[in-house]
């Protein structure tokens, strides 16, 4: 499984040599998969990706808006 080409916490999609390195914001076990939640160094977006630690393969990803970056966007717009 390929992470999103047009992540935003990934720096203009993976393996690029753009943009900031995402910062690991928390990991734990799910199941038989180590689960990472990364953000990027604005705080404005997490990831969270699921990876089989024996093959090294990413098995799922998800990608939003933290809480900060939500509220951020509501205030820009004018909710």
């Amino acid at each position: 499984m390929d992470i999103n080409k047009d992540s935003i916490v990934f720096g203009n999609g993976y393996g690029s040599s753009g943009g900031p390195r995402p910062m690991v914001s928390g990991f734990q076990w799910d199941k038989d998969l180590l689960k990472l939640s990364l953000t990027d160094p604005e705080k404005m977006h997490e990831a969270i990706v699921w990876i089989d630690v024996e093959s090294g393969e990413v098995k799922k990803t998800e990608e939003k808006p933290t809480k900060l970056g939500e509220k951020l966007l509501k205030e820009a717009i004018g909710q």
